[in-house]
């Protein structure tokens, strides 16, 4: 099969495409052409010869060159609002990308996971966090119980309570600058809300 011909290059082409664009790359779509090594010298030559300005262009060379943003149907930004629907798949990921494999309960436990570890299976509850005191993330790990001998609230006959052992093993804690935390129930010591500082700093995984 003989190699494509492109066609020539005309100079107001070229200096519109390169206009619009903010790297080689894109001026080559822009003109039609394949993105290729032969094509990319060959637009800069041109580009040189007439005194076309790059200036705007953010990338330096052929390998730099980023590709261009492309439209999607995706375009909210990160919210810590929603992070506490997504902390139970960065919990899973965390772990899957260490080779542990990850089980959920089919039906409503006290913990959310099920984890492989290098000690047999560990129980993790997951939890987030965006509250903050004096920049130090504080975490809610307690949960609701009933307990009919409490006078009702909003809630009827529920009060908190701490994990006990037998209930979970291990808390993934997920924060909202994207901190992860994986603190055995015993290093908690029975406290509702800890305050991860320096006493939690070794049980900080990313």
């Amino acid at each position: 099969m003989p190699p494509k011909v492109e066609p020539p290059i005309s100079q107001s082409a070229l200096a519109q495409a390169i206009r619009l664009s903010t790297s080689w790359a894109g001026v080559l779509r822009k003109l039609g052409r394949d993105v290729g090594a032969a094509n990319y010298r060959q637009v800069q030559r041109a580009a040189t010869e007439w005194e076309l300005d790059t200036s705007h262009f953010t990338g330096q060379g052929w390998a730099s060159c980023p590709v261009e943003a492309a439209d999607t149907s995706f375009t909210a930004k990160s919210d810590e609002r929603n992070l506490h629907r997504a902390s139970a798949a960065l919990a899973t990921a965390w772990f899957l990308l260490r080779g542990y494999m990850v089980s959920i309960p089919v039906e409503q436990a006290r913990y959310d996971l099920v984890v492989e570890s290098d000690a047999g299976l560990a129980r993790v509850q997951v939890k987030s966090t965006i509250t903050r005191d004096r920049n130090r993330w504080i975490v809610n790990i307690s949960r609701q119980r009933y307990d009919k001998g409490v006078t009702q609230n909003a809630n009827g006959a529920r009060i908190r309570s701490v994990y006990q052992p037998g209930e979970v093993d291990l808390f993934f804690i997920v924060t909202g600058d994207a901190s992860q935390y994986l603190i055995p129930l015993t290093a908690t010591n029975g406290v509702m809300k800890p305050t991860l500082d320096a006493k939690y700093a070794a049980y900080k995984v990313a």
